[in-house]
């Protein structure tokens, strides 16, 4: 009997192959800045760096969904009004 992998066996495994390509792009760009992080500051445990990768990478998809994305189909002025624009603490 062929054995499955775990992926092959869910019924909606390639439902939407996009967002397995866009899930994928994130991880390796996680896994970039992770190793990157990790000889900037060799003193940090794998925790730490996991942490801090993973911060980097939400912080980019919020950039990409709140001031490219989001404008495209709502508009600026109804971002604006509904206060769906991205605060930017250093201001």
């Amino acid at each position: 009997m062929k054995r499955l992998s775990v992926w092959q066996c869910h019924i909606r495994a390639n439902a939407l192959p996009q967002l397995t390509v866009i899930h994928t792009l994130w991880m390796r760009e996680h896994n970039r800045l992770a190793k990157l992080l990790s000889h900037i500051n060799p003193q940090c445990d794998d925790e730490c760096i996991f942490q801090e990768a993973r911060k980097i990478v939400m912080a980019s998809i919020q950039h990409i969904t709140y001031v490219e994305w989001l404008l495209a189909p709502l508009g600026e002025n109804y971002t604006r009004r509904n206060g769906l624009e991205l605060l930017n603490e250093f201001n």
